[in-house]
């Protein structure tokens, strides 16, 4: 059985911290409340696909990742944000131009680094 799982960020009121929170209630919803203390963004929910990159780090929906392999005796890098494609009812990475499948990857080839919430270069 897959791990369901999402990830949030809160804004903390008193030290103006801003922190990544994980977890799930039975919506899914861990970060659409406030109160005078701490205040969710909804716009950061993001869902774990299931997977882990090379490193064992969960990848969740909005995670900008780097696929990493040999082309002859090259290093051939790219980066792509994983995004839920409606079309096709699953997860998939998103070079900015097409849409990519998790199938025919290892989670060697993919490695996280980033995300577009706090790396905002790659949110396109």
């Amino acid at each position: 059985m897959r791990e369901i799982e999402f990830r949030g960020k809160y804004h903390i009121i008193e030290t103006d911290e801003t922190i990544w929170v994980y977890g799930c209630n039975d919506w899914g919803e861990i970060v659409d409340e406030e109160d005078d203390h701490w205040r969710g963004d909804e716009s950061t929910i993001g869902q774990y696909t299931g997977l882990k990159d090379k490193n064992g780090v969960k990848i969740f929906e909005g995670d900008v990742l780097r696929f990493s392999w040999m082309r002859g005796f090259h290093l051939v890098e790219s980066f792509h944000v994983v995004r839920f494609c409606e079309n096709a009812a699953a997860f998939k990475f998103w070079d900015g131009q097409t849409w990519s499948p998790f199938w025919g990857f290892s989670d060697e080839d993919m490695e996280v680094v980033g995300n577009i919430f706090d790396d905002p270069e790659f949110n396109e």
